[in-house]
């Protein structure tokens, strides 16, 4: 649970108080040697010693020998649901006991990976949301540089371009990125092909079906991206509905990943909307509240179904690592908001079927 760097940090705190070993084997009453070895790992010193190098360094014996508390992913997990669902009704409290977190959990680069997560989806919720945001970002830039784990940075990276994304800050977030679209990674694909040359056919046969569900909803969001970027394009649009439409029944996505479903029926109800189609808006709407309304409690998604059969135990991990991202609370009040605060719909908060979803959802 902790790593001991303690030879390591007799060397740094060393040199940055600006003394020789020499100097230092005289004060602490030992032989340059014995201070050799202890910089080198070959020996450590008496724990006696411990308070007065600390003293000598002007820094705490935890600091001095490195010890750098951890928490499980478990109880990584258990703190952001607990911080998150704290966050609407007491923001500024919560805040505040979040940074307390942070500083006794500094060196737990997945811990502050999820604080970042977690100011990103809360600080609308605080007087100054652009600070709040900021110091996600320095959570970010903490991990980058200082954690190990290749996979992490991975993800903290893309995160800090998403903060600077909310923060409107596109040019920064694009010197992060690059400009230069690459060709997917196929790292996955690799390693199911391995795994099929070793024999290993059941997990060849689960990652090359990880893969499939997860480029399945990608296509369908970029499609919709594609389609919102080109609302004045009225063919193009409707040819985008109907292909994704086809999709959401083909592959049953209402009920394999919720979440793509009702981006896809919001998004083509605010395009009918802006057209002045109220009928297919609100019909849009309505299969938005309905897939809402059905869903299980507590809210989360489907572990699969008789075609995506072997993506169960990696939907597990994912949800364990990520969870949702906001409290329950602030997730439903935003999908009433959907509808409520979107200008797209301003027309239409006075007719009978729109007005009866808005009431759905605001139960929830």
């Amino acid at each position: 649970m902790a790593n001991m760097n303690l030879g390591k940090n007799i060397m740094k705190f060393r040199r940055e108080t600006g003394i020789t070993q020499e100097q230092l084997a005289e004060y602490m009453g030992v032989s340059k040697s014995s201070v050799s070895k202890w910089e080198t790992g070959s020996t450590y010193p008496d724990i006696c010693l411990l308070p007065e190098l600390a003293t000598l360094f002007n820094i705490s014996v935890d600091r001095l020998i490195g010890y750098e508390p951890q928490l499980t992913k478990k109880r990584i997990t258990e703190l952001y649901r607990e911080l998150a669902e704290a966050f609407p009704s007491e923001p500024e409290e919560t805040y505040k006991r979040s940074e307390e977190l942070i500083k006794k959990y500094y060196s737990c680069f997945p811990f502050l990976y999820k604080m970042a997560l977690l100011y990103l989806n809360h600080a609308v919720l605080l007087g100054e949301p652009d600070k709040v945001m900021e110091r996600a970002s320095e959570l970010c830039r903490r991990i980058e540089q200082d954690s190990a784990d290749a996979t992490l940075i991975k993800d903290t990276v893309s995160l800090e371009v998403t903060i600077l994304i909310m923060r409107n800050k596109p040019q920064e977030a694009l010197d992060i990125l690059g400009e230069d679209v690459r060709p997917l990674a196929q790292d996955a694909e690799m390693a199911g092909t391995i795994y099929q040359q070793m024999g290993d056919i059941k997990k060849s046969r689960e990652i090359f079906q990880i893969c499939a569900y997860q480029h399945l909803l990608f296509a369908i969001q970029d499609s919709v991206n594609m389609m919102m970027l080109n609302t004045e394009d009225a063919e193009f649009c409707d040819e985008t509905i109907r292909r994704l439409s086809e999709m959401m029944k083909l592959y049953n996505i209402e009920k394999l990943h919720f979440y793509t479903a009702i981006q896809f029926y919001m998004a083509a109800a605010e395009l009918y909307a802006m057209r002045q189609d109220k009928e297919n808006a609100v019909r849009m709407v309505e299969k938005f509240t309905n897939i809402i309304v059905a869903l299980p409690v507590p809210w989360g998604l489907a572990s699969g179904d008789s075609y995506f059969t072997e993506i169960r135990d990696w939907l597990c991990k994912v949800d364990a690592d990520k969870g949702t991202p906001r409290g329950s609370k602030l997730v439903k009040e935003s999908f009433a908001a959907a509808l409520t605060q979107n200008p797209v719909f301003q027309d239409m908060q006075e007719e009978f079927r729109f007005r009866t979803c808005i009431e759905k959802l605001e139960n929830l």
